[in-house]
């Protein structure tokens, strides 16, 4: 999956969210969320001047026409694709990884991170000043040293592998290659492993609509929730039903339940589930003395 895929699909994600939810999604909120989305410090849109914005809001504007309706969702996410296809576009890459490398923590770190862009980058960027064939080599290769060097100094690697659940969270990008943030990220401490806190956010990462509801499929997502862990094993899943016809209806396919869940990163020891109503409320519990 390209990156322009990956951020296509977030913003689908997010809009359809909304669209699901109680108050529903407005026409106008489709410009407004997808602005938001497509201006994020990892987006292609961060790379925009203000009036660059500008012009990309009014991009949105027309492609929102092209949605008649919004529960359709073959519309919505031909919306999306085409809203960061538009973004990408109208962005200019960086000519060389140069004094503004930091500051670009999108294309600059992937100029970096690949070799064969650092060495072209390094290339271009030397080729006024070089006096000849073997001065441009020796200028490029100290470059794109200097330039990798500066970019690791100022970036530390997070503690995600492949299939980490906490890749779906941070909306990392999901190839399973290694990750490199600024150091200040807080996201250095949330993935770290010695943290306490780590294996909590994993447990609950592994329950995200991203990584749940393309295993479940929409039938069952429409019928059902995963919500957590039913035992200290992690070998049972709590799964909120809307009423007691649909836990019966879902303990017939309960067996199909559990190898839908397997196939969620965090969730392969799972062979068992509980079912529970939502909304249901016990009584109160009034103690004496």
């Amino acid at each position: 999956m390209t990156r322009t895929q990956e951020m296509a699909g977030r913003l689908f994600r997010t809009l359809r969210r909304l669209l699901e939810s109680e108050r529903g999604l407005a026409r106008r909120e489709l410009v407004d969320v997808a602005l938001s989305r497509l201006l994020r410090p990892e987006a292609y849109g961060q790379l925009l001047p203000r009036t660059g914005r500008d012009q990309l809001r009014t991009a949105l504007s027309v492609l929102a026409t092209a949605v008649q309706e919004a529960n359709d969702e073959a519309q919505l996410r031909a919306y999306c694709e085409a809203a960061v296809e538009a973004t990408h576009a109208m962005c200019k890459s960086p000519r060389h990884p140069g004094a503004q490398l930091m500051k670009k923590r999108v294309v600059d770190a992937d100029v970096v991170a690949s070799k064969k862009s650092l060495v072209e980058a390094a290339v271009y960027a030397e080729f006024s000043r070089a006096r000849g064939d073997a001065d441009l080599v020796n200028r490029a290769v100290t470059r794109a040293q200097k330039e990798r060097r500066r970019y690791l100094q100022h970036t530390r690697r997070l503690d995600v592998e492949a299939h980490d659940p906490l890749r779906a969270l941070f909306e990392l990008p999901d190839d399973g290659k290694p990750v490199r943030v600024l150091r200040g990220d807080v996201r250095r401490v949330m993935t770290d492993r010695k943290n306490p806190l780590s294996q909590l956010l994993r447990d609950a990462s592994s329950f995200s609509e991203a990584l749940i509801r393309p295993a479940l499929g929409e039938e069952l997502w429409g019928l059902c929730r995963p919500v957590g862990f039913a035992d200290a094993r992690r070998a049972r899943v709590l799964v909120e039903v809307p009423s007691s016809a649909a836990a019966h209806t879902l303990s017939m396919r309960k067996r199909e339940l559990v190898q839908r869940l397997c196939r969620v990163p965090g969730l392969d020891r799972v062979d068992d589930v509980r079912f529970s109503v939502a909304g249901r409320q016990r009584l109160p519990v009034r103690h004496t003395r």
